[in-house]
């Protein structure tokens, strides 16, 4: 399955060096998204996911068009821009379904601003688990993305690994285009 997903230099040196790359929940200790990612990681095991200790790492398989790649539009939606300006990474990679777990970006937001707001919040009624995992091309729409979730990433996955283009946004914008 091709996905994409970005990432610090820090965690491309970590991949390249490992030859997998790993999230482990120091990263998010006590705090909201430590519950919220932890509820997705218990979601992911539920559909037979293996996931050892490790926290979900976040990808993309479709952004704004169906398995369209995200671009730094999308980027900026969830990074700062010093994080930005930083070094993050584009990562194209083609993984085994059966590690994948899709899920509604629309839909998961909806639910991790519930984990934020609430400090007790842990149930995910039956209408919003369907909204988050009835995923596919007949239920998709131009106004959600497709997000994924796999337990690690592996060097042997990867297609490509780029820059995010900072040009500005224009008529002639590739967001494929090597930089």
């Amino acid at each position: 399955m091709r996905l994409w997903t970005f990432q610090s230099i820090q965690a491309i040196n970590e991949l390249n060096e490992q030859g997998k790359l790993v999230v482990k929940w120091e990263r998010y200790k006590h705090s909201a998204l430590e519950r919220a990612y932890r509820w997705m990681r218990t979601q992911m095991v539920a559909k037979g996911i293996e996931m050892h200790r490790n926290a979900p790492i976040w990808t993309w398989h479709s952004c704004q068009a169906y398995k369209k790649a995200p671009t730094l539009d999308d980027a900026r939606c969830l990074l700062s821009d010093f994080e930005i300006e930083s070094g993050i990474q584009t990562i194209e990679l083609e993984c085994p379904e059966s590690i994948v777990l899709l899920s509604s970006y629309a839909a998961w937001n909806n639910i991790l601003d519930r984990f934020l707001l609430e400090e007790e919040f842990t149930d995910v009624s039956a209408n919003e688990m369907k909204a988050l995992f009835e995923v596919s091309p007949q239920h998709y729409t131009e106004l959600d993305s497709i997000q994924a979730t796999l337990p690690f990433l592996d060097k042997k996955w990867v297609v490509d690994i780029r820059a995010l283009n900072l040009r500005p946004n224009d008529d002639n914008y590739d967001p494929t285009e090597r930089v």
